[in-house]
């Protein structure tokens, strides 16, 4: 039983020690967080990769290349909205 002990403490003592040794922060090499991912395969067979950052700006990339930035989504300009009232809503689908 001492022996099974042993090899369970030694065991928990190597992964802490290898956690200790390669664990690093991860950091981004963009500029900003990301907050999404999409992914794309088009009919020729390349997949493509969307990224997608906090100020809007969306990177691509395809195959094993290097990511190249796609545009801005904010820098179109914005939807109209047509402003109605719940009873115009209900009279077109009537």
């Amino acid at each position: 039983m001492a022996k099974k002990f042993f090899f369970v403490s030694l065991g928990i003592l190597a992964l802490a020690a290898a956690f200790h040794l390669g664990a690093s922060t991860v950091q981004s090499q963009g500029s900003g967080e990301v907050v999404g991912i999409a992914s794309h395969s088009a009919s020729n067979g390349a997949n493509r990769v969307y990224v997608g950052t906090v100020c809007g700006d969306v990177y691509c990339k395809e195959g094993g290349g290097e990511w190249l930035y796609d545009g801005n989504a904010f820098g179109a300009a914005p939807s109209k909205i047509d402003e109605t009232t719940w009873s115009r809503v209900k009279a077109e689908f009537k």
